[in-house]
């Protein structure tokens, strides 16, 4: 339902709306201005839009809205849906909310972009998430049964055959499944709602933390066994029904007990899944982990069923895989459940002040009421994100070195002998914590998850947090101790569990550090410092050790006030408490060096010990007010026991102290002999990798057979077996379950299957059941209509009784009901001969979008009563006057087949063609023969001869299908001249789309329609008249089939009759006849299915579906999917090859708009057993692109774009493309980078001479992993072959130190020459690491990410103590994690495989430049850097304009500095880039030159890049663009195209207009702005603001995208107000098509529209962001000021010079005058003819192509002589 059913309302529709209550303008007189009238109706529909967009708001906000008009109600039915569509959206574009108002035009143009984001993102994920999840399984699980059978006896079926008692119980049990699942469903609702009732009912009515918790364990156990017995009770309810109605139904009979016991038996199945899905909604676990247990239940079940019928012979025992499957779920549901002890259904988890402990917090962080809030807060937000957190299961090798170590500190502290007064000391407190650890931690009461990174509340760190749910489960969360070594992380942990154990049992902060010191001492026998300790004081840097210090010095003069707050508490105290006080404080010191060994140790300690002893004479009732100010609970209080807890954390404070000031290094640590460390085994792998498999094999996933095929035979049938049998399930199951559900999905295979060629629609208005429309169908994707008036008029009858009649063609597809609208344009006017049983068309006039005739057609009939036509003539333009009387030689004539199959096809034609050399007109002749059955209307061969005295005769083999509307493709050319004996055979190969290769051989033999197989002929050159096509035969159209206006012309078809209801009699007529021939060919079925994708008619995995269910069908393609499916890689494509010929039409699918995808199944995917898209090649197999050295005149190249070709327009784009397209002696590789692997399904277009395009998507949903697109051809086992390989310690070892040498070249500005060759080095190394290595976790482990961090922050710091860094430029670790996503996902490109080429041709500096970087440096490769806008000065200006934090932005730029620096520094003794070619050689040369030795103040390298500069100037598509002044407005107008986004200053025009209109008063003015309004959503929103503030409705106008050719002769001048650019091509065509030109002086705009040499200015240049400059520059072109008039006409220098600035002084009725008036409008017609001329003669593309292609062929040479 969302988002087809949220539309935007019609503008027309509400126009037509509000005409009911205001009358739409008109003209008031012949003498108004149409401009004053269309200003009126624009105003008019302003308010009608704003009017509709009130009312719709009142209605929203009123509860009773007042009875509104349909057009309301529709809307506001949609709002539900359109509401968070929008929410979601504009958080999504960074929108305010604040700023749009609902329903306005704002609105309406965002819900429009919402809409088709929201379609590409659910179809993308679609496509990405696959058909398969968990409720497949579970519908799986009913069929389990019919499996079992399938494998025993290789029988499919519904039911069981000879078993009707087996499947009348099965029956039976699927209702009571049926029945029983709705009260599942009741059953989980009443849990629901009890458990929220139980919330918020006794929340409040509970104070102590922990009652509330048990109260609510208990409930949940209760509720959870009430429910179950419920469920239980009301399922056997439901048997005893079900059985009931059994007995009434069938009776008791003999037949009837054994279907009794099967009905049995199935339900007792099937209450094993009941069972199963009801604790599946009490447990956590991740889904994937359900999925996997479920399947393997079924396997499993499947398995032994399946031996159980073959081995006893009894189909009976299919139930009891149903069983099996079913239970085993219902177990595993159960054991997971058990063990994680998860009771609600819904994980709403709520913390309140106690039911969480303080953290451990780290050293020299304070704890005050501040912190405790953000910690509190904190702690929810880690509880909501649990489920993202690695978790430490008791049971992995973690787990088991953690219950290793609490155990033997038990036992270790178990032995000692304690004193008297052990039993109040730390030690005696750490066994029942370590035991209520160890008890929890088993039973999964206390879970520890390891969070990433640092655990940060606030100002506050923390080691580990702890906190406590309603299930009233402890979650510790540990900061990441991945890092770390295996034993040293157990010991983290442990230290983590004692701490926050104590804190919940009650225990005070203090107390629990105390613990630690406790447990860690004991394992050592002395004094030793918490693991934790020692990991943040080696982590910390020189400002964080001076905090620990100061902190930790003020913590060991705490300790005598036993942890209490004297600064707030010291008035509570009486003299005689303070003086006890003062008295400890004395001999705390000396009490804390002597007291701290026997504490830990558990030694005696003396009755007559000085604390002890003073802690006895403390006065009656302090230790009740200490433990109440502590809150202490009362059986723990006790003066003795504070002064123990806090000696020990006092002399820890003093220890690290000491520590800190004689230098600290961390002490080695040792570790209980029998912890557990964890070993991979090469078997798990290899396991793994075949569940991984078996898995794809269970969901039909359509990698399955790219898969299989790495796996050894053996293993490879069974899993290929159960691959086959699995998609005969799920063909079935998508058939029932969703394309039955699919009008267009039904009627597209309907169509196809059937070969449905012409329907014919009967109208049931009156009695009479005529013809309506005729639809004929050619290739399935296209059709025209014949529409038969119902009000026509026809003619008076004829002697013999005929009518004449008027009928029309249209052409695309149209819906059943469709009638022809006044926006509807005839294809064709068609004269009908209506005779009193038949009827027949004698002529056709075809007609252009401007309805004039371009050609006609009229039909002959032999004899005159013939039904269809036997030939027919066709005319250029219309048809002669005198039908009767003229030359047929002269004309076009076709031949038609009038009986048979072939009925309607031309079978002969004669026609003139005009040779394209020597311009004579030559009388060809051509007979087309057709293969029968046919598929469509292209011919088998067609023999075209020529009829004179030089005759020769060509045989053309074509292929069997081609596009509509554009020429046959031939296979083989026969050509024989009528002088010599020889024949020239030419075999045309269409390996690649776009070019197409040749050969040519020369035999003697006779060859005519034999095949070529066996033909031996010698090598040749090819035949010009056949390679240049003199004659137009290799470009040769289809002939139109002749057209039949009854249902004679389909006698031959099979018919299939539609019928319809009538209100009078007869009541039921025929509707339609749908006439079909054989089904579509596999090439026609793939042009309607691709071209209703594009159409938005089906989703996109179902076209995939659908588009391999073609090739599937395919007879060619037969023994492949044998293979495939059989996991044979070799010989499948073999098979391809031995059909190559064929396959390259069968998989050919014109490159057009209206079929474009990405996703389409093309051979070099079929090659790679990959799905549509998967392959990067283009070309089936190697189209050329041989090295140089071998003779080949094809040069290979990479070329390097990001964000603009091919998936993006805009001008880096088309200037790609041109040069792309052009240089046919050039094969690319082209690697493009791209914000989304979406961009590349629907903006996907092949391109001439490309070999491969590779996409690497920075910013997909695959969370910045290659794994999904960029290594999506991989194996698995590859995958997981470099997952295993990339362990810890070759991360620590390897990539961390890349990582900080990254860093430090990121933020280090002077790079010299020796420093850029080492981070050349760098590169290079990353580039080799991700060979071997996983690029995710990599850069997900905590090494990783711990270095990054402490790297930034010791960079940030000296820089800031270097004063280069301010001081609100210093980072937090939030902007320091926008770094990492951003350098992580920009690295990708370093991911993929670089290929050896000579040449790698980079489109800018950037990141991509990488890429050029390492394929110089392994393959000696050329580096061509094409730099059109200069991305360091474009970068550095987005930069200032963005909203990122300033350390981010100082990241990201270092980024960008290195790839430049990289880029544009000596190599060895040159420069590394061995050619600079710039757009422009203004401006860019020297930004070029500055950015490669200027900035570094060094000449030398500055010079050495001049010397490899060269620029480029853009080319321009002459022919494109003409003058064309009838399509110019009648006011003064300027036109932009611009895409609305910052980088252009659309504000800047905006502001310009203002002062045009309102300070110069040219109120008539407008500025039109073409260009996308998706580029930069926000900023879009920001000029429809501004165009509303300043009054400018009328006059600027945001047109969206436009036709150049179409939209610049409109104007009278074009405008440019960008603020930075290359060299913009928007301004050359602008002076194609004549119009001159106001720009700002960025770029090289100047050099385009001035002569640098002698100074002219074909317009007005001004500087960049200043409005009232660009307004003057137009106001200076409309006038024709400023020497602009004697420029264009040297006679008017006898006349004053006129000034702009003299202008205005004049006042607005002057300018206005010079505007209107005729003279000063044809001189600027003529400068922009002038500007027309001069770009003509220096932007011509032909030019620009031939720089491009030197310079590429320079660069090979350049490497192959280097």
């Amino acid at each position: 339902m969302w988002p087809s059913t949220v539309k935007v309302t019609p503008k027309e529709e509400i126009y037509k709306l509000y005409e009911s209550y205001v009358t739409k303008p008109t003209s008031i007189g012949p003498d108004e201005p149409a401009e004053q009238v269309d200003r009126r109706i624009r105003l008019w529909e302003r308010r009608a839009t704003e009017w509709f967009a009130v009312k719709l708001e009142k209605a929203v906000n009123t509860p009773k809205a007042l009875l509104l008009d349909s057009l309301f109600k529709k809307r506001l039915a949609q709002w539900a849906w359109e509401r968070p569509l929008m929410a979601w959206f504009m958080l999504r574009s960074e929108i305010n909310p604040i700023t749009v108002k609902p329903f306005s035009q704002e609105w309406d143009a965002l819900l429009k972009q919402a809409i088709d984001a929201l379609q590409k993102k659910y179809q993308i994920e679609k496509l990405h998430r696959g058909a398969f999840n968990l409720e497949i399984l579970l519908d799986s699980i009913t069929f389990v049964d019919k499996w079992a059978l399938l494998f025993a006896t290789g029988k499919v079926g519904v039911f069981i055959p000879n078993s009707s008692t087996l499947n009348l119980g099965i029956t039976f049990g699927t209702i009571f499944l049926m029945l029983s699942s709705g009260f599942l469903e009741l059953t989980i609702t009443s849990c629901s709602e009890q458990v929220n009732n139980f919330k918020y009912a006794n929340m409040s009515s509970v104070k102590q933390p922990l009652e509330l918790v048990a109260q609510y364990q208990r409930f949940t156990d209760n509720m959870y066994r009430n429910e179950l017995r419920k469920l239980v009770v009301r399922a056997f309810a439901i048997f005893v029904v079900v059985t009931a109605i059994f007995a009434v139904a069938y009776g008791m009979q003999d037949q009837t007990h054994t279907a009794f016991l099967y009905y049995g038996i199935a339900s007792l199945n099937y209450c094993g899944l009941l069972v199963g899905l009801f604790n599946k909604m009490f447990i956590s676990i991740n889904e994937n982990h359900l999925n996997q247990l479920l399947a393997g239940s079924i396997l499993l079940s499947t398995a032994i069923s399946t031996m159980l019928i073959v081995l006893l012979k009894d189909n009976t025992y299919s139930l009891l895989a149903t069983g099996l499957s079913c239970w085993g779920f219902a177990a595993s549901c159960l054991f997971v459940r058990f063990r994680e002890r998860a009771r609600s259904p819904h994980y709403d988890i709520s913390i309140g002040p106690n039911l969480r402990t303080s953290g451990q917090r780290m050293i020299g962080f304070v704890s005050n009421t501040y912190t405790e809030k953000q910690l509190r807060v904190y702690s929810k937000k880690l509880l909501n994100e649990r489920d993202s957190f690695d978790l430490c299961h008791p049971s992995s090798g973690v787990g088991l070195s953690v219950l290793t170590y609490l155990e033997s500190t038990i036992n270790k502290i178990s032995s000692l002998k304690l004193g008297n007064i052990a039993p109040q000391t730390p030690a005696h407190d750490l066994i029942f914590v370590l035991e209520t650890a160890i008890r929890d931690f088993k039973s999964m009461t206390l879970v520890v998850r390891e969070v990433p990174g640092v655990l940060t509340a606030g100002d506050v760190s923390y080691a580990a947090i702890g906190a406590k749910s309603e299930m009233e489960s402890l979650e510790i969360f540990v900061s990441g101790t991945s890092y770390v070594s295996h034993d040293e992380r157990a010991v983290l942990i442990c230290e983590a569990i004692v701490h926050e154990v104590a804190e919940s049992l009650g225990l005070p902060h203090s107390t629990a550090c105390a613990m630690e010191i406790v447990m860690i001492s004991y394992n050592y026998g002395k004094f030793h410092v918490p693991c934790r300790i020692d990991r943040q004081l080696e982590d910390s840097n020189l400002a964080q050790v001076d905090k620990i210090m100061a902190n930790t010095l003020a913590e060991s003069t705490k300790g005598a006030t036993l942890g209490v707050d004297m600064d707030k508490h010291w008035l509570k105290f009486s003299h005689e408490e303070r003086q006890w006080f003062f008295k400890t404080s004395t001999i705390w010191n000396s009490s804390m060096q002597n007291l701290t060994p026997l504490l830990i140790t558990g030694k005696n300690i003396d009755q007559n010990f000085p604390l002890v002893r003073h802690c006895s004479r403390a006065p009656v009732g302090l230790d009740l007010k200490v433990g109440r100010l502590l809150g202490q609970l009362p059986d723990r209080i006790s003066l003795w026991r504070f002064c123990a807890q806090n000696i020990l954390t006092s002399y820890l404070a003093c220890h690290i102290s000491d520590a800190i000031a004689k230098g600290y290094s961390p002490p080695a640590l040792s570790f209980p002999k029998t912890m557990v460390r964890p070993v991979p085994k090469k078997l798990s792998d290899s396991l793994n990798v075949h569940l991984a498999v078996s898995y794809f094999a269970m969901t039909c996933d359509p990698s399955f057979g790219r898969e299989v095929s790495h796996l050894p035979a053996i293993t490879r049938r069974p899993l290929c077996s159960l691959f086959w049998l699995n998609s005969i399930y799920f063909n079935i199951l998508n058939q029932i379950l969703l394309f039955s559900r699919d009008t267009f999905i039904k009627d597209f295979q309907l169509q196809s299957d059937h070969g449905v060629c012409q329907i014919f629609h009967y109208s049931l208005v009156n009695s009479k059941n005529d013809v309506k429309r005729i639809d004929d169908f050619e290739g399935g994707d296209k059709q025209t209509s014949i529409f038969f008036p119902s009000n026509y008029e026809m003619t008076q009858a004829t002697d013999s009784g005929v009518h004449y009649m008027e009928i029309q063609r249209y052409v695309g597809s149209k819906p059943s009901r469709w009638e022809p609208s006044e926006s509807d344009k005839p294809f064709s006017k068609a004269v009908v001969q209506i005779f009193p049983r038949f009827s027949r068309i004698v002529r056709e006039k075809f007609l252009n979008e401007k309805e004039k005739i371009q050609k006609s057609h009229l039909y002959t009939f032999v004899p005159m009563t013939s039904k269809l036509p036997n030939s027919r003539f066709v005319f250029s333009g219309d048809l002669p006057v005198s039908l009767s009387n003229f030359d047929s030689s002269e004309q076009e004539q076709h031949w038609f087949y009038t009986d048979g199959p072939l009925t309607g096809l031309v079978k002969f034609a004669a026609f003139n063609q005009t040779h394209k050399l020597t311009k004579q007109k030559y009388r060809i002749s051509v007979e087309f023969r057709y293969k029968i059955p046919f598929v469509n209307v292209i011919p088998k061969w067609g023999v075209f001869r020529r009829e004179d005295f030089a005759s020769w005769e060509v045989i053309v083999e074509y292929a069997p299908f081609s596009d509509p509307g554009a020429p046959m493709q031939p296979w083989s050319v026969r050509y024989r001249d009528g002088i010599s004996n020889h024949s020239k055979i030419i075999t045309f190969d269409y390996s690649h789309p776009k070019h197409v290769l040749t050969k040519t051989i020369i035999t003697t033999a006779n060859i005519q329609f034999e095949s070529l197989d066996s033909v031996i002929g010698v090598e040749v050159s090819s035949v010009p008249e056949i390679i240049d096509d003199y004659f137009g035969i290799m470009s040769f159209l289809p002939f139109q089939r002749a057209p039949s206006s009854c249902e004679t012309g389909a006698t031959h078809l099979k018919a299939r009759r539609r019928y319809g209801f009538f209100k009078s009699w007869p009541f039921i007529r025929v509707k339609s006849v749908e006439y079909s021939g054989s089904p579509y060919a596999t090439r026609e079925r793939r042009d309607m299915l691709w071209t209703a994708w594009r159409a938005g008619k089906i989703p996109g995995v179902f076209a995939r579906y659908f588009d391999e269910a073609s090739l599937q069908n395919e007879l060619a393609l037969k023994a492949y999917w044998s293979h495939r499916f059989s996991g044979n890689l070799i010989a499948a494509r073999e098979a391809l090859r031995s059909n190559r010929r064929l396959l390259s039409s069968v998989l050919y699918i014109a490159d057009i708009p209206a079929k474009r995808t990405r996703l389409q199944i093309r051979y070099s995917d079929l090659a790679i057993f990959g799905n549509g898209g998967d392959s990067e090649n283009i070309s089936s197999f190697d189209a050329g692109g041989k090295d140089r050295s071998n003779g080949s005149d094809i040069l290979e190249a990479i070329c390097l774009d990001s964000g603009t070709w091919p998936t993006g327009g805009g001008g880096v784009g088309s200037c790609r493309r041109d040069v792309v397209d052009s240089l046919s002696r050039v094969r690319w590789t082209a690697i493009a980078e791209i914000a989304g692997a979406e961009l590349e399904h629907k903006d996907y277009q092949i391109e001439k001479n490309i070999n491969a395009i590779i996409y690497l998507p920075i910013f997909d949903n695959d969370m910045g992993s290659p794994m999904e697109n960029i290594y999506k051809t991989l194996p698995y086992g590859v995958l997981g072959e470099r997952s295993v390989r990339t362990t810890e310690s070759i991360i620590s070892k390897k990539f961390v130190p890349l990582v900080t040498e990254l860093i430090d070249a990121c933020m280090t500005e002077d790079l010299d020459v020796h420093r850029v060759r080492q981070d050349e080095q760098i590169i290079l190394a990353f580039y080799e690491y991700f060979k071997l290595h996983d690029w995710r976790k990599s850069w997900d482990h905590p090494l990783t990410q711990r270095a990054w961090m402490t790297t930034f922050l010791e960079k940030a710091k000296e820089l800031e103590l270097a004063g280069i860094l301010l001081k609100h430029e210093s980072p937090t670790l939030a902007q320091i994690s926008i770094i990492f996503t951003l350098f992580s996902r920009l690295l990708l490109i370093l991911s993929k495989e670089i290929p050896n080429v000579p040449v790698v041709h980079v489109s800018h500096h950037g990141t991509q430049s990488l890429i050029a970087v390492v394929a110089k440096a392994i393959h000696g490769s050329s580096i061509i850097i094409w730099d059109h806008g200069m991305l360091w000065r474009e970068r550095l200006f987005a930069l200032g304009r963005d909203q990122m934090p300033s350390f981010t932005q100082i990241g990201f730029s270092g980024l960008t500095r290195l790839c430049t620096r990289l880029a544009y520094s000596r190599y060895l003794i040159d420069v590394r880039a061995d050619y600079v070619t710039p757009c422009t050689n203004v401006q860019n040369v020297m930004w070029a030159a500055y950015l490669a030795g200027g900035k570094y103040l060094n000449d030398f390298e500055r010079v050495a890049l001049l010397s490899k500069c060269s620029a480029v100037l853009n080319g321009m598509n002459l022919k494109r663009f003409s003058i064309k002044r009838e399509l110019a407005q009648q006011t003064p107008t300027a036109v932009m195209l611009s895409h609305i986004s910052p980088v252009k200053d659309v504000m800047n025009a905006i502001k310009a207009a203002y002062h045009v209109v309102h300070e110069f008063k040219v109120s008539n003015y407008e500025l039109h702005i073409y260009g996308s309004p998706n580029t930069d959503l926000g900023y879009t929103l920001a000029c429809n603001a501004a165009i509303k503030e300043l009054n400018l409705e009328n006059n600027v106008f945001l047109k969206g995208l436009g036709n150049p050719t179409n939209v610049l002769p409109t104007g009278w001048l074009f405008v440019n107000s960008s603020i930075t650019e290359g060299l913009p091509l928007a301004i050359g065509e602008a002076g194609l098509c004549g119009l001159p030109v106001v720009c700002t002086d960025v770029g090289g705009s100047r050099e385009v529209i001035s002569d640098l040499k002698t100074g002219a200015v074909y317009g007005a240049v001004v500087p960049p962001s200043r409005p009232r400059q660009l307004a003057l520059g137009q106001i200076q072109v409309f006038c024709m000021t400023d020497g602009l008039d004697s420029f264009v006409n040297p006679a008017r220098k006898i006349l004053p010079p006129l000034a702009i600035g003299d202008l205005v002084a004049q006042g607005p009725d002057a300018i206005m005058q010079r505007i209107s008036d005729p003279e000063i409008n044809g001189l600027r017609e003529k400068l922009g003819e002038l500007f027309r001329q001069k770009t003509m003669s220096v932007f011509s593309i032909a030019r620009y192509c031939r720089e491009h292609e030197q310079i590429l062929w320079l660069g090979e040479l350049y490497k192959r002589h280097s």
